[in-house]
């Protein structure tokens, strides 16, 4: 893989934290020097066919000079409980969990950090949810940064940039059409699902994780991600791995995600469900639904969390890492089964279509 390197001089805070303040104002700064036309121009986008079906991947690239509403249910039925320590440490069973921070603009300058989860599963690419770095309020984040558990690398020396990635086509789709109408329709949130590349390989002791088809029916599961409500210590945040055990339901005949009771937070977005049995990434917990409940001759509503499913409705973490690699131009390519087509725009993102070359 290429390595882009960022000419932004990232700074960090007393505390050893990122210093989003200094590190937006940078950004803002450029992208007020820029007309619409120049800021478009910055990112190219591409979709692509994934097994003959519809466009399912837009893969964008940060060009080298670029630096680099989403509720969750505490439902109260599986508490969360913080990782153990030497589980994150290197080559730990869960040293692959890791975190999402992106940075994102909207059109009146106005900025917002989020934090959210994701899991190695290569060398340099993780899977998490779209909602992480392209969202209805601001699309594309302008920047986007990859961590570590705090206690495996309290000094930051592991953090990644992305410097490419790709988010199924139906999440971007919506996420334009919700920013005119300000109303997203549920339809979307199975296909919120993301990609990401960073510029460097992932350290040694990072685990890279493996992942399979989602299941159908029950499976005992652990939900794993960094929620922005423990550990606390001193009033500081310490970005530690949670879980919470849950049994995941996954029956597309009623529902087209997978719907579990386990307990999450701001944070946990993006974050794997592993299934106990295999070991194997088969879900990315995205949100909390509510769903109405009968009883007698009233109706409740309860909160239910809900997960992506993998390998299915285009969610293909092999095919979205092939079309950033056409996109970004890389060797050996003649593994990949798509190649680009026609431009077109989501948003304000220049896109091209991708095809499936079987």
């Amino acid at each position: 893989m290429g390595n882009i390197k960022s000419r932004l001089v990232l700074e960090f805070t007393s505390d050893g934290e990122l210093d989003i303040d200094a590190l937006a104002k940078k950004r803002l700064a450029i992208s007020q020097q820029e007309s619409s036309r120049e800021r478009r121009a910055r990112i190219e986008c591409l979709p692509t066919l994934i097994d003959g079906g519809p466009s399912a991947a837009v893969a964008f690239w940060y060009p080298s000079d670029h630096p680099f509403d989403y509720g969750e249910a505490s439902i109260g039925l599986n508490r969360r409980e913080v990782i153990s320590d030497t589980y994150v440490q290197n080559d730990g069973p869960w040293s692959g969990i890791v975190r999402v921070e992106a940075l994102f603009l909207g059109r009146t300058g106005k900025w917002w950090r989020t934090t959210g989860s994701a899991v190695i599963f290569d060398d340099y690419h993780v899977m998490t949810v779209g909602h992480n770095v392209w969202s209805r309020e601001g699309g594309l984040a302008l920047f986007v940064s990859i961590h570590r558990d705090r206690r495996a690398d309290p000094e930051h020396l592991d953090t990644r940039y992305v410097d490419a990635g790709a988010v199924h086509y139906q999440w971007a789709k919506a996420c334009s059409e919700a920013k005119e109408s300000k109303f997203m329709g549920k339809a979307a949130w199975e296909n919120d699902f993301a990609i990401l590349r960073v510029s460097k390989p992932f350290h040694e002791g990072c685990r890279r994780m493996e992942y399979g088809k989602t299941p159908l029916g029950d499976t005992n599961v652990g939900i794993y991600g960094f929620p922005r409500d423990m550990s606390i210590d001193n009033k500081v945040w310490q970005a530690s791995l949670c879980f919470s055990r849950s049994t995941v339901t996954y029956a597309p005949t009623t529902s087209t995600m997978l719907d579990h009771d386990g307990d999450t937070a701001g944070g946990n977005s993006g974050g794997p469900v592993v299934d106990n049995a295999s070991g194997k990434v088969i879900a990315l917990h995205r949100g909390y639904d509510k769903v109405k409940l009968h009883r007698r001759a009233e109706v409740d509503l309860a909160e239910i969390n809900k997960a992506v499913a993998l390998l299915v409705k285009g969610n293909d973490p092999e095919k979205f890492s092939q079309a950033i690699d056409v996109l970004t131009g890389e060797e050996s390519v003649e593994y990949l089964r798509v190649r680009k087509g026609p431009r077109f725009s989501i948003g304000e993102c220049t896109a091209a279509l991708v095809f499936d070359c079987d």
